[in-house]
């Protein structure tokens, strides 16, 4: 009977298949735990690294031990649970396809020894060698099907990551504003002037603030900074802002330079000016410090050439042993090696290097002494008044104007 041997081929991918739809919730489960314990395991780690000195002077290793310790044990829970949930998963395939086997076998050993007409020993033999094949088949797709399902969860959370919203619209509607903006501006000047004062005109459009407003958002607390008024601030200026602590001092930079976007009011910078933003803590990779000195700049630029970055580094004051890790071209990883006011030297002299129009930066002179505070501030002095550091001041004309916000 041909129902005898057509039942088990049938009954064996139904039942895999309602398995794995019931099964998948507690996988998943596991997997999101195991992840997860993973993830605290491993922040944990980089925590302790990271803050060692800090674990160390307030003599809190004792405690971090223990506490990694239970980091550990909860991963190695949740590593055991989705360890022994895969394992009976693998199982249940090869389970099912053995009582698949056993199933024919009996029914079709009582019809054999019933002397059925239908059903021959050689038959019998070998639709039970065809079974074991065809299950054997199942069980290396189920088990592929098994190790796809294991990545379900990494695939639900970068699709989750990738699909966060982001402000690329806002920075696209204010960025076309702008655009918009300057274009009018530039029209109008080219109808009000000649072409020979067109230029210097334009290089006159001022820096327009007005009525800033701007939300932090945070999980538990949301407030808003209002900075009523307006500023006008002229292109080829020195300014500092000052004011009281947590005022707004740095959201305002980090607007200005298009780091953060307000929340309301008028933010205008001129869209052909080039903005630096630097903030008050360096940043620096493994490389050699010429590399990270002219970040982003096209080797056949004549500031981004070695010569020229010694220059910058000598007006900085920079100490014998950054001149010597310079020339050496040395890699190694610099916030290590270099101490707080080396590493803010360089930092300095990465946004003078890069010579843009704008240059907003966050507390610059913070971490030095007098002598070189002064140094610097000269610095961006002939910044702004030469229009560049180190430049010819000949062909001061052909350059726009520099401006510069701390």
């Amino acid at each position: 009977r041909r129902w005898l041997m057509m039942a088990p081929l049938l009954l064996l991918p139904m039942v895999l298949s309602v398995f794995m739809l019931l099964r998948t919730p507690r996988t998943m489960e596991a997997e999101s735990d195991r992840k997860s314990k993973q993830t605290q395991f491993l922040g944990w780690i980089s925590f302790i690294v990271h803050q060692y000195r800090l674990i160390a002077d307030y003599d809190k290793i004792g405690p971090c031990v223990a506490d990694c310790e239970n980091v550990i044990m909860a991963y190695n829970g949740a590593h055991k649970t989705m360890t022994e949930v895969m394992l009976n998963n693998e199982y249940f395939s090869p389970w099912v396809a053995l009582g698949c086997v056993c199933t024919y076998m009996w029914f079709g050993g009582k019809m054999l020894i019933g002397g059925s007409t239908t059903l021959s020993l050689g038959i019998f033999l070998a639709n039970i060698q065809a079974i074991k094949t065809i299950g054997g088949s199942y069980t290396s797709i189920f088990t592929a099907l098994l190790e796809a399902q294991s990545c379900i969860h990494s695939l639900r959370q970068i699709t989750h990551l990738m699909n966060l919203p982001t402000d690329l619209e806002m920075r696209r509607e204010s960025n076309n504003k702008r655009r918009i903006r300057t274009a009018e501006l530039q029209e109008d000047l080219k109808k009000r002037f000649p072409t020979q004062q067109y230029r210097q005109h334009l290089d006159k459009v001022p820096i327009m603030l007005e009525n800033l407003q701007f939300q932090y958002v945070t999980t538990h607390i949301d407030s808003t900074l209002n900075l009523l008024g307006k500023i006008n601030l002229e292109q080829g200026t020195l300014s500092v802002l000052v004011g009281k602590l947590s005022e707004g001092k740095r959201t305002l930079l980090r607007i200005m330079a298009g780091v953060i976007l307000p929340h309301g009011g008028l933010c205008f910078v001129p869209s052909h000016l080039r903005v630096l933003h630097v903030a008050a803590e360096p940043f620096f990779y493994r490389g050699s410090l010429l590399e990270n000195l002219t970040f982003g700049m096209d080797h056949a630029n004549p500031d981004s050439q070695q010569e020229y970055v010694f220059k910058v580094l000598n007006r900085l004051f920079a100490t014998n042993r950054l001149k010597q890790h310079f020339l050496g071209g040395h890699r190694l990883d610099w916030a290590k090696v270099l101490s707080r006011s080396e590493c803010q030297t360089l930092n300095l002299a990465r946004c003078v290097v890069a010579n843009p129009h704008m240059l907003c930066m966050d507390k610059p002179l913070k971490v030095f002494d007098d002598e070189r505070a002064s140094a610097c501030l000269q610095l961006l002095r002939e910044f702004v008044n030469n229009r560049g550091v180190e430049q010819d001041p000949q062909t001061i004309a052909s350059r726009r104007p520099r401006t510069c916000i701390f």
